[in-house]
């Protein structure tokens, strides 16, 4: 999802079907393997749970 200035990832999350929202940033996504098409993410405290309704 491209924003503008800054881009999110939308994630199937467990459980079940949820999407998550991660900002696509050198912080949070620490290692991406095109290759292999994996994105390892380091979560910063919480993120998970903006996403809850």
């Amino acid at each position: 999802m491209d924003l503008g200035e800054s881009t999110l990832l939308v994630v199937e999350g467990p459980p079940g079907p949820r999407e998550v929202l991660i900002p696509l940033s050198r912080e949070i996504c620490v290692e991406i393997d095109l290759v292999g098409r994996r994105i390892v993410v380091d979560p910063p405290d919480g993120l998970f749970d903006l996403n809850e309704i």
